[in-house]
């Protein structure tokens, strides 16, 4: 039996890479950068969700009166 097209598919797959895969290497080194970056602050989230919303009734009051 011979494989119908079966050379074909590694040529299509490595041209879909050469196509996408510049910019989507891109994207994937800057969202685990900004990932590795924010990762640490994790812990501190809920403190920073509170301060926010602290200061958003603080400035809707201020923008009310």
């Amino acid at each position: 039996m011979t494989d119908i097209g079966a050379g074909a598919a590694p040529s299509l797959i490595r041209a879909s890479l050469s196509r996408t895969g510049k910019w989507a290497g891109s994207i994937a080194f800057i969202g685990g950068a900004v990932s590795d970056i924010l990762n640490p602050l994790a812990p501190f989230a809920a403190y920073i969700a509170l301060v926010a919303s602290i200061a958003a009734v603080i400035i809707a009051i201020a923008i009310v009166l």
